[in-house]
């Protein structure tokens, strides 16, 4: 199964992200999972980049199951907090 991790920063700007998971897994693994996909894409911003200081995403974030490009209907989907 593949899962799309939404991102929000501010201004209303926001991102997107996906990682893949056995079908097998609990909400706690894929939680557990999507932080570790989160903190793996901030570990590749470039501080040299920014004029200041890099602004991480919101804390919560926003977990969907994803097939084909689209979000699964009545798939999994939960919201959880990666920093």
């Amino acid at each position: 199964m593949e899962f799309q991790i939404k991102q929000s920063y501010s201004d209303g700007c926001g991102g997107w992200i996906y990682f893949t998971a056995k079908g097998t897994e609990t909400i706690d693994k894929l939680k557990k999972m999507a932080i570790d996909a989160m903190n793996e894409d901030w570990g590749k911003v470039n501080p040299a980049l920014y004029f200041s200081a890099p602004k991480p995403a919101r804390p919560t974030i926003e977990v969907a199951e994803y097939a084909e490009g689209k979000k699964v209907k009545n798939g999994i989907k939960f919201k959880c907090k990666w920093r």
